[in-house]
């Protein structure tokens, strides 16, 4: 069987798998890409970031000890907390007194621990 080269210039279109669309149903809404957008730019500071590895490593976190792990006060944590919660990416459970911090499924931390792997390439 020949194999035929693609032309450089022109021609008709070229069957790229990896520039193909996603199937079942085309692109992603506008709408959808802007939460999909917004969800990104959560995770776009390294606070959030290191806060969101810092919540991966155990179930939940009370607030005091989470601040302590990630080298915050309790109030600038709190504020980076109530950013993440907004945006459906950490949850929180009071109990009693205390409120407990996670992230919100599996998804977060599949997306942030790809993340960190994919930076990590390469180095040495």
């Amino acid at each position: 069987m020949t194999q035929v080269s693609a032309p450089v210039t022109g021609g008709g279109p070229v069957d790229r798998p990896h520039e193909r669309p996603p199937t079942g149903g085309g692109l992603v809404d506008p709408d959808r890409a802007r939460e999909v957008q917004h969800w990104f730019a959560a995770l776009a500071d390294a606070t959030r970031v290191r806060i969101l590895q810092a919540l991966s490593l155990a179930p939940e976190w009370c607030v005091g000890d989470l601040a302590r792990a990630v080298g915050l006060s309790v109030s600038a944590l709190s504020h980076q907390l109530h950013y993440l919660i907004e945006r459906g990416i950490v949850t929180r459970r009071p109990q009693g007194r205390r409120v407990f911090y996670a992230l919100s499924d599996e998804h977060v931390r599949h997306v942030l621990l790809d993340a960190l792997a994919h930076v990590g390439e390469g180095k040495a």
